[in-house]
């Protein structure tokens, strides 16, 4: 057991460290981004790269064309993993109260749950399908990017350290000790994908592997392999772009994992200041996540070692007790053997004495009758003479 406890604290380490380096590569790379959109920008147009001349104009969330079929298959499987999630009674429908729940529990925020569930049950229905399902996240996820490029479109500064140590002290401040460890979390899930889709596909809402292709801003491809956050190697392009509230930890069945899913917006370093925002809150909800489970781990411990001394002090007293017991058993096996011999004793005793008193008693009879004979011849001789 403890060494199931230590493993799961190893695995976690494993992945709140990796998670560190993600973010702090992530942040870097997106300043280093912005200052070099900021150099293009200021060259005039016939010096900036070929294709690049009017990226000023273009979109802000350009979406990834390649693979499309690929990544709308991944994209409903995971939605449809986070749909069986929800679904605990497996009847193909999720409620909406229970749906309501998972929010109030896990992020403490109604507002925005409540605009969601008015995306997946526009009828007000209560019970919500997996195309109602699929077709709400988009919609939802589809208006926050409108909302997100629309806000952004004015400025392009974002609150980033402009060092990685103040990058490793921002983590540190917002995620806290190293020792923060549960194990709830197990080691093959990652906590934050890869990659963010910004096309018009299904959201990627991949909880336990990283997936994403195309390429960021710089040009530079993506890595797209899916495998476990703690297994993938950091790719030299990857950013981390947008942090985006999700469903927290959702339980299906005995097993629970804090899952993070993705938006579809893939924001570009101008408009990455509401993904900041959002960012922030989510670090601070993990460090609180984090900071609660800690406590609920020591509570626990500590609830374990002294149930482990009670169980030890209850198994030394019925050792204690079965021992007396033996003891008693053994005096009471003792006391019937003395007692059986005392009265077999005392009944030889008796049969002796009353044998005597028998012999004794016969004696003085047969003594009487002598005498009573004497007297009687004694009297018959007085009369004759």
């Amino acid at each position: 057991m403890e060494d199931g406890k230590f493993s799961c604290r190893r695995a976690f380490d494993r992945e709140l460290a990796h998670l560190r380096m993600r973010i702090v590569h992530g942040l870097e790379r997106n300043h280093d981004v912005k200052k070099e959109d900021g150099t293009r920008r200021s060259l005039p147009p016939h010096n900036r790269e070929p294709g690049r001349a009017l990226e000023g104009m273009a979109d802000p969330c350009r979406g990834v064309t390649e693979e499309e079929e690929e990544e709308e298959e991944d994209s409903l499987e995971q939605l449809r993993f986070v749909f069986n999630l929800c679904d605990r009674d497996r009847d193909g429908v999720i409620s909406v109260d229970e749906f309501r729940q998972i929010g109030r529990d896990h992020f403490d925020k109604t507002k925005p749950m409540e605009v969601l569930i008015q995306q997946i049950d526009p009828m007000g229905t209560g019970r919500v399908t997996f195309s109602m399902f699929r077709a709400g996240i988009e919609t939802f996820l589809t208006s926050r990017s409108a909302r997100s490029r629309s806000t952004s479109q004015g400025s392009s500064n974002i609150d980033l350290p402009s060092s990685p140590t103040e990058c490793s002290s921002m983590l540190e401040e917002a995620f806290g000790s190293d020792s923060l460890v549960h194990p709830l979390f197990p080691s093959s899930h990652s906590l934050i994908p890869n990659g963010y889709h910004t096309d018009s596909s299904p959201p990627s809402c991949d909880l336990t592997s990283l997936s994403g292709d195309g390429e960021d801003d710089a040009g530079t491809p993506l890595h797209s392999s899916p495998l476990p956050l703690r297994r993938q190697s950091l790719p030299a392009g990857s950013a981390v772009r947008d942090i985006p509230g999700g469903f927290g930890r959702l339980r299906a069945g005995r097993h629970s994992q804090l899952a993070i899913p993705v938006s579809p917006a893939l924001s570009r370093s101008k408009c990455s200041t509401p993904a900041e925002q959002e960012a922030e809150e989510m670090v601070s909800q993990l460090s609180d996540q984090l900071d609660d489970l800690s406590s609920k781990l020591e509570y626990l411990e500590e609830d374990q070692r002294s149930s482990l001394g009670a169980r030890e002090r209850l198994r030394r007293e019925k050792e204690a007790l079965q021992e007396r017991m033996e003891e008693c058993d053994e005096r009471i096996r003792s006391t019937e053997q003395l007692s059986q011999r005392i009265l077999q004793e005392n009944d030889d005793r008796h049969a002796v004495s009353i044998n005597r008193l028998r012999r004794e008693s016969q004696a003085q009879l047969d003594d009487l009758s002598s005498q009573l004979q004497t007297r009687k011849e004694e009297i018959e001789r007085y009369r004759l003479h």
